[in-house]
């Protein structure tokens, strides 16, 4: 009797983790998947899919063999700031995520690249095992990673306290060749765009703008997404470098301009995904 007992509450747990695993899959792709391929042109979504799953998480279109114009790649990445705009917003989604969104956003929404390829190539994405798997590295070196919200340096690397202090690092981090090249560009949105994936990633990345110190400084002044951070300090080194004003405070507002008109995007689709529930 006390065998069967054990297995049927072992069945229900198994089965209840199954539905809710389901219920997860079924509200990402309702809330993020859906609205992704009604904002993605076909032409990109043909080309996501030709992508290596890997390249995608990692650095989206700028995969090996990927050639986009800016226009087309400016309306690419205007579609995917809503997944970054959306995690930060819903009421379910930052309820669900808790404390680990104010440091791992940037590995969250590499969870959802990976999937957001397998959805379009047809394969089977489970949501709720790979946050599992975030969890576990997120207390395997939990201590580590809150120790970055204060760290002067991470892994070697000095890390800027604020935006005059990327002045004085950020041409540590690339060859002469690169920042001659960035620098007499005569377009300041070609050379930032063209810069997004090179130096963007290259900062984002050795700076840790997921939960460092200069996360931390821009979050203060209401700029979240490692993205908008990482295109604010280019654009403001393009400016230093040719002696051109920077235009904080603007440039500031017209990241948060942008990010206020992705958010009624998003309230829309919050709203058209409760009336349909």
């Amino acid at each position: 009797m006390i065998k069967k007992y054990w297995f049927i509450l072992l069945l229900f747990i198994i089965t209840k983790h199954i539905l809710f695993s389901n219920d997860w899959n079924a509200f990402v792709k309702m809330e993020i998947f859906d609205p992704l391929d009604s904002c993605l042109t076909n032409k990109i979504k043909v080309q996501i899919k030709a992508t290596n799953e890997l390249e995608f998480i990692r650095s989206k279109l700028s995969a090996k063999g990927i050639n986009i114009d800016w226009a087309t790649f400016d309306e690419f990445s205007h579609c995917f700031y809503r997944i970054d705009t959306l995690i930060h917003t819903d009421t379910t989604f930052t309820n669900y995520f808790g404390d680990i969104l104010d440091i791992f956003d940037v590995y969250i929404l590499e969870i959802l690249n990976k999937e957001y390829h397998q959805h379009l190539n047809g394969v089977p994405f489970n949501f709720e095992r790979d946050m599992d798997s975030l969890r576990k590295l997120i207390r395997k070196y939990d201590s580590t990673t809150v120790a970055w919200k204060t760290a002067d340096t991470i892994k070697g690397f000095y890390i800027p306290f604020n935006l005059q202090d990327t002045y004085n690092q950020i041409d540590k981090l690339f060859s002469r060749t690169i920042i001659d090249n960035f620098k007499n560009n005569k377009s300041e949105d070609n050379a930032v765009g063209r810069e997004h994936l090179g130096m963007g990633l290259s900062i984002r990345n050795v700076w840790k703008l997921g939960g460092s110190r200069l996360t931390q400084y821009f979050a203060k002044i209401g700029v979240h997404s490692a993205d908008f951070v990482s295109s604010i300090i280019i654009t403001a080194w393009y400016r230093y470098l040719n002696n051109k004003p920077i235009n904080f405070d603007r440039l500031i507002e017209e990241h948060r301009k942008y990010q206020q008109n992705t958010d009624s995007t998003e309230i829309q689709y919050k709203y058209r995904y409760k009336k349909n529930k």
